[in-house]
Formats: C-alpha cells, structure tokens, sequence
C-alpha cells in the first residue's frame, strides 16, 4: 500500500509505483487474483501495461488526454472512419439515445503487442427539433489475445 510519509521520502513514491508494489504482493499472496484492471489516463504508458501483462492481467485504461501521441495515432486511425455497431440505447417520445462504437489496434512503443482502442460515441436527437448532442468516450486496453 502506498505510505506517502515513509516511503515518498527514500523511494520518490507515486501511485503507479505503489500500485505496481500492491500487484506484486497480491500475486505472491493469491497467484491469479484479478481477470481485469481498471486504470485511469495515468496508466497509459509502457510499464505500467508491462507490470500488469506480466501477471497475465488485462488492463482497460481510460483515456482523455487528446495530447497523448497513443491517443492522437488512435484518432488518427478513427478518422472518416464508419462504427463497427450502433445502437439505440433509450427511446422516448421527446429523446432518442443512439451509441455508436469504433475499436482499432495501435502500437506503443516499448509494448509489443498492439493496443485495443475503443471509442463510444453517445448521440442524443431531441425529437422534436432534429437537434442532436455529441459525447465521447475513449478506452484504451492492453490486448493480450486483448476496451
């Protein structure tokens, strides 16, 4: 666990350097303890998907930070590019919710398999203007087989 007071002083501790410490006690207490780990934009870089591939755990990271080069390859890779699934999500008399979702594969340098990145867009169509509403959402996730 992360000990600020102890640790930050000799160690220039961090959250990902705790979190890699509490993933190496885990497997050595339990072996196989989680499927799945879940991460913030924080995560998103080499050794941190490294760590956690290592314990043959996949990791979803979500990102949003648009200035992350991984991220602007993956934007890239979107661009003019049609969903792969669209649906609608809620209907009512006065709103439609329609979600739509585009994945790719992107390299990062220093992993050596390629990134999943997902995309979800929600669109929100008032039924009586026309008018629709736009929000995004990115996923990032280490691909082992593998957001």
């Amino acid at each position: 666990m992360l000990k600020p007071k102890l640790d930050s002083a000799s160690k220039d501790e961090g959250e990902l350097s705790a979190a890699k410490r509490l993933l190496h006690q885990l497997h050595q207490q339990h072996r196989h303890f989680a499927d799945v780990i879940v991460y913030d934009a924080l995560a998103c870089n080499a050794p941190w998907i490294n760590a956690v591939k290592s314990y043959n755990i996949d990791t979803v990271v979500r990102v949003k930070d648009m200035r992350l080069n991984i991220v602007k390859e993956a934007k890239a890779a979107f661009k003019n590019t049609t969903a792969n699934s669209t649906w609608i999500f809620h209907k009512t008399a006065t709103k439609i919710v329609t979600i739509s979702v585009w994945e790719t594969a992107v390299k990062m340098k220093g992993v050596t398999e390629p990134l999943r990145f997902i995309k979800f867009s929600e669109k929100t169509t008032d039924c009586n203007t026309g008018k629709s509403k736009y929000n995004q959402k990115w996923l990032n996730l280490h691909y082992i087989y593998l957001l």
